[in-house]
């Protein structure tokens, strides 16, 4: 643990406090994060979203001889990645309710 860092016992910080590059532990960090890391993050998401599903599209393609399904799949992979940083980006529930 490093010094003068208060955590919640978790090694994690505390809501609402922004993490260090020490503390990162996941892609999500870093798009909570923001900067330039948190934008290429979001890309990514979406870039890689869009080459899978267009390939599962395209396999399809050729499995069933048609020709529309790879742009059926790059609309899912768009979509999929869009929501993975929707996902990532909106505030965590911390068990803590209020009235």
């Amino acid at each position: 643990m490093r010094s003068g860092r208060k955590t919640g016992g978790s090694g994690r910080p505390r809501s609402g406090e922004q993490p260090d590059r020490g503390d990162l532990r996941s892609a999500g960090d870093l798009v909570n994060q923001g900067g330039l890391s948190g934008s290429i993050m979001v890309l990514l998401y979406v870039v890689i979203g869009i080459v899978f599903w267009s390939l599962v599209g395209y396999g399809l393609d050729r499995l069933l001889g048609t020709q529309w399904i790879v742009w059926l799949g790059a609309g899912i992979g768009a979509f999929a990645g869009f929501y993975l940083v929707y996902l990532h980006m909106r505030p965590r529930d911390n068990g803590t309710k209020t009235d």
